[in-house]
């Protein structure tokens, strides 16, 4: 049986593996196309260059091989190619939505596997998180009893 958390991180790379094939790629920096934008990655200092023509570089030729900078990049470069590359978007959304639903999914499992393996050794666990959801039933803010404010 495949773990929640498992499920993440193939959810999580089959995202960045098609932000990695966003259109529009070009290598290397072209000196002969105009230049519409450029922009230096937050991540790994890397120069984003946007050309007029719907295609961009990256400084380093490497740079891609980093997901943090593929989905920097995808991001960055929304404003300027959306429209021309709708599908790719329309796409990528769709994966970054099951990556969003995955994690919640994993953040669950990893929960109640908290539960799971303590209530033994903590007997008093299960009252408190029968109180808990009496509280969360009523609406009552929990964050104070979790120590949260």
């Amino acid at each position: 049986m495949t773990s929640k958390t498992e499920e993440k991180w193939k959810i999580n790379r089959q995202k960045n593996e098609f932000a990695r094939t966003i259109p529009g790629k070009t290598l290397p920096r072209s000196d002969l196309k105009v230049i519409y934008r450029t922009f230096l990655s937050c991540a790994k200092n890397v120069e984003l260059c946007v050309y007029e023509d719907n295609t961009f570089s990256l400084s380093q030729p490497n740079a891609f091989d980093d997901a943090q900078v593929v989905i920097e990049t995808v991001e960055c470069l929304r404003p300027y190619f959306e429209n021309t590359y709708s599908g790719f978007y329309r796409q990528y959304d769709k994966w970054v939505e099951l990556d969003k639903e995955a994690t919640r999914k994993a953040r669950l499992e990893k929960i109640l596997s908290a539960i799971a393996n303590n209530i033994a050794e903590i007997p008093e666990l299960k009252d408190e998180i029968i109180k808990l959801g009496k509280m969360l039933e009523r609406g009552d803010d929990i964050r104070p009893y979790c120590g949260l404010e």
